[in-house]
């Protein structure tokens, strides 16, 4: 019997450290599923991976092209899209993965907020793997809420629509698109990212001097720039780790995202540095560890404070009580799903150093129910996201492609 192929489209490089652990956790649900499968990830960015290799050997790469920021093929596609229309440059873009498309059985759209906004570019792969009559599904995401004119938006839902599934995980994407008629492709799953493994570091020294009952804490300029702190990031990143050493623990700062655009490690590092004589009860890990080693020092902490959706992922599937600090479906829909709302949680609109302290002080006042709650409800979560890997092959038994 021949071995499946597939062809993961859509998810970040892995200095992306949320799109890491959905490519481990995703690995794991496939191979659970389907006898050796062969993985194929096309790397979206306009570099390819350069500081984090790849350690699964059952995962190759194939780096698509994208012009660099000021560069003339930059300009030119810019270009592109005021002369052709967004929809049509896009697919011409798209075109350098048909070749790949063509040889995979499937083809999964990883990366939980691909298909949010404005997503031409993903639609504009998918039409081509449906063309192909390949099995195509949006993997373990969150969709919506879309941008765009209505007659732009009827577009979008009409297209997904179209698609072999829709593998969303939580209720609220799953209500969005229903409320939209669409419906009857949609699988309710959990994100993949719940069943990555963590994995010790090798460094002796770095595992032997981790403090012990830390609280963690994973900041991004993503979510301060929707907050009150929009105009101030780093006095803002700096009042609330400031905040969170009041309550006497040692304090771990966790870079989840450190691409060149978005570099969660740049933010805490430098914080760390410039207050280096104060704060010598805090530590930030390494830019460039890999997702599931950054699970296990998040699975060490006493407790997490974190506006990355896949540090808070780590966290509760480690049964590590949390905060987390909101500013999409997805963080919404996981609260949902484990607390039944959001006691624990502070969204972008609320945020500010004093509703983070109060949120903070309730997980550690609850501190042991809490823990007991998620290794109660962990081992449902965790098969949701393994019954991904039973819905995809059922779906790819009725493709012709």
């Amino acid at each position: 019997m021949a071995r499946e192929r597939f062809l993961f489209v859509g998810n970040s490089t892995y200095v992306n450290h949320g799109s890491e652990a959905i490519v481990r956790g995703t690995a794991k649900i496939l191979r659970k599923t389907f006898q050796e499968p062969m993985i194929v990830s096309v790397d979206l960015l306009h570099y390819p991976y350069r500081q984090i290799q790849e350690s699964d050997e059952g995962i190759s790469h194939r780096v698509l092209y994208y012009p660099k920021p000021g560069s003339f093929d930059k300009l030119f596609l810019q270009a592109s899209k005021g002369l052709l229309t967004r929809e049509v440059a896009y697919k011409l873009y798209a075109r350098q993965i048909l070749p790949e498309i063509r040889e995979s059985d499937a083809v999964l759209f990883l990366g939980g907020d691909g298909f949010i906004n404005k997503p031409y570019y993903p639609i504009a792969c998918s039409h081509l793997a449906l063309r192909e009559k390949k099995a195509t599904v949006i993997w373990g995401a969150s969709i919506g809420p879309f941008g765009g004119s209505s007659f732009y938006k009827r577009r979008v839902f009409r297209h997904l629509k179209m698609f072999s599934g829709l593998f969303v995980r939580e209720t609220i994407t799953q209500a969005y698109l229903a409320d939209n008629n669409v419906s009857e492709n949609v699988y309710l799953v959990e994100d993949p990212a719940f069943v990555m493994e963590p994995e010790e570091p090798p460094e002796r020294s770095f595992v032997e001097r981790y403090p012990q009952g830390a609280i963690g804490v994973s900041l991004s300029r993503l979510f301060l720039r929707m907050t009150r702190y929009k105009d101030e990031l780093e006095r803002g990143a700096y009042q609330i780790i400031e905040a969170i050493r009041r309550f006497g623990r040692p304090v771990v700062l966790i870079g989840h995202c450190v691409s060149d655009n978005e570099n969660d490690y740049e933010l805490l590092n430098t914080l760390l540095q410039d207050n280096a004589s104060r704060w010598r009860d805090i530590i930030c890990l390494p830019r460039f560890m890999p997702a599931a080693q950054i699970k296990w020092a998040i699975s060490r902490l006493h407790c997490l404070v974190a506006a990355r959706t896949h540090a808070t992922i780590a966290a509760f599937s480690s049964y590590v009580p949390t905060v987390s600090l909101i500013y999409s479906f997805k963080g919404l829909g996981i609260n949902q799903r484990l607390f039944g709302g959001l006691r624990y949680a502070v969204t972008k609109e609320d945020c500010s150093v004093e509703a983070i302290v109060e949120k903070l002080a309730l997980v550690l006042t609850n501190h042991g129910e809490i823990r007991q709650m998620l290794r109660e409800k962990m081992p449902d979560i965790k098969a949701g996201s393994m019954r991904a890997g039973e819905y995809l092959k059922n779906i790819m038994s009725k493709t012709d492609g």
